[in-house]
């Protein structure tokens, strides 16, 4: 009795050590079972150590099942762990590549700024052997659209550029005015020269392929969106000179001006500014003065500019009623 009962407790040990060390529900029954096969006598049937062999095999079976689960749970484990990885290298290299295009950005600025600050000394050169500091033959020749009706954006870009000497002489008022319309001309010419420049020849052809090719809205600035800046401009522009033609002085051109930009480039302006430029061009000088200044106060010079405004008004109405028309057949008019 007293053997029986130490050869028991014996036993129990052994499983518990077995199930210990295992840590496996599976391995104990396996266990649990090797222990009974071995405790049978000699006297055991054959048929019984049989039963209990299957059974053993089964749990081994179990077993082996519950490995290749784990193992496929470790291997999608590491699966996600490589992709969390990755997801992590790629949101690096954009951050990187942002970074790295603002830096363009900036020297692209820096550039430009450069290149503003050579325009005007050129200018400046240029405005010394002209008659008019605006030469208005050029604005009426370049602003002249096609055969058929197309926009080539290397002579629209010359006559604005022209155009821009204008805006500059109406006084220091007006040069952010002038500034943000070297930047639109900028962006305009880099396309112009970049690798797809074969897109970049006449306004339809700049809008198809920008429309076709999601790239009319970008962070930077589309060449569509900066010539319908300019577009806007060209309208205040045009009914600007149409009243500084004007021999007579009333409406005063000051408050002529006012309501003209509240009725053209003004509508695109947040209120603040619109109230702001409003009150802003209040204080031009007169028609006689302006006319003045751009004939470098000489009479004959005078005589001239008021000849050709006529001329320049029609050249500018007719490019201006194309570019409506291109922007209006691709629904872009009211772009932000």
């Amino acid at each position: 009795m007293c053997v029986c009962v130490c050869v028991c407790k014996e036993r129990e040990r052994e499983r518990e050590t077995a199930g210990s060390v295992c840590g496996g529900r599976v391995f104990v029954s396996a266990v649990a079972l090797a222990h009974q096969v071995t405790s049978m006598e000699h006297g055991s049937s054959t048929s019984e150590i049989e039963v209990v062999n299957g059974k053993l095999k089964k749990e081994l079976v179990v077993k082996e099942k519950e490995d290749e689960e784990e193992e496929k749970k470790d291997e999608v484990k590491e699966m996600r762990n490589a992709k969390l990885i990755n997801n992590e290298k790629e949101e690096e290299l954009k951050v990187k590549e942002e970074e790295e295009e603002e830096e363009e950005e900036e020297d692209s600025d820096d550039d430009e700024t450069e290149m503003d600050n050579e325009e005007d000394e050129e200018d400046e050169e240029e405005e010394k052997l002209k008659e008019l500091i605006v030469d208005m033959q050029l604005v009426r020749d370049y602003f002249t659209p096609g055969a058929e009706n197309e926009v080539p954006l290397a002579s629209y870009l010359k006559a604005y550029v022209e155009l821009n000497k204008f805006i500059k002489m109406l006084g220091k008022f007006y040069y952010f005015v002038s500034l943000d319309v070297k930047r639109k001309i900028a962006t305009l010419r880099k396309k112009m020269a970049g690798e797809n420049s074969q897109y970049y020849v006449d306004l339809k052809t700049m809008i198809k392929y920008e429309t076709e090719n999601g790239l009319v809205v970008e962070k930077s600035m589309s060449g569509t969106e900066a010539l319908l800046m300019l577009h806007r401009g060209l309208e205040f522009a045009r009914d600007f000179m149409t009243e500084l033609v004007k021999e007579k002085e009333e409406p005063k051109l000051s408050e002529a001006a006012s309501r003209i930009y509240v009725s053209t480039t003004g509508r695109f302006h947040p209120p603040i500014l619109r109230e702001t430029f409003s009150l802003v061009l209040r204080m031009l000088p007169n028609r006689a003065t302006i006319r003045s200044r751009v004939a470098k106060e000489n009479e004959e010079a005078e005589e001239t500019l008021k000849r050709l405004l006529p001329e320049v008004i029609k050249s500018v109405t007719e490019t201006y009623d194309v570019c409506q028309r291109i922007y209006q057949d691709y629904n872009l008019l009211n772009l932000p």
